[in-house]
């Protein structure tokens, strides 16, 4: 549609996802207590390789390098729905924070689907370690407009579901542990 104001002509146009312009960060926070101690819930986590068999949508998880405690360094998923299938790959610092504090920290280093990608897991004990307060910080750029628009869509949905999926992987571990 083109608009005349004064000598200047200016043309609106719409665009499907946003306003056209290149896809902008989204930045997430989701805070969940969960019921068990802080060291399971960092063993699950931090269990990359084991992603695929509870996680929504993960046709695969794969861990490249360890470092010294056998824990991840560099690690990485495959996730599809539909016709969307696509694989990547992170850095990972797994860290004993003392105090039955951990943090896990991932960052992107394939760069074919996110400008960047960062996780933080923050995982610290309540009522003497029998409940964990879990916190996951998301922040992310997708190169592809069309999954920029849909994540911010789908965002807060897609994370419960996989943060359900972690808590009920733990029950699971300590059903079986009975």
């Amino acid at each position: 549609m083109l608009k005349n104001i004064g000598k200047r002509q200016l043309t609106f146009r719409r665009c499907l996802f946003g306003d056209g312009l290149k896809p902008k960060e989204q930045t997430f926070v989701y805070k969940r207590k969960i019921n068990s101690n802080t060291k399971l819930l960092y063993d699950v986590i931090s269990n990359v390789k084991q992603y695929q068999e509870f996680i929504p949508y993960c046709k695969e998880s794969f861990v490249n390098k360890s470092d010294k405690n056998g824990l991840p360094s560099e690690a990485g998923l495959r996730v599809g729905f539909q016709k969307y299938d696509d694989k990547f790959t992170c850095n990972v610092l797994c860290e004993d924070k003392g105090a039955n504090n951990y943090n896990i920290v991932t960052e992107s280093i394939s760069h074919n689907l996110f400008y960047f990608l960062y996780g933080k897991w923050t995982i610290t004990p309540l009522r003497n370690n029998k409940q964990s307060d879990l916190e996951l910080e998301l922040k992310y750029k997708f190169r592809s407009p069309i999954y920029n628009a849909v994540s911010s869509i789908f965002a807060k949905s897609a994370t419960s579901l996989v943060l359900h999926a972690f808590e009920k992987r733990v029950y699971e571990i300590i059903k079986k542990s009975r």
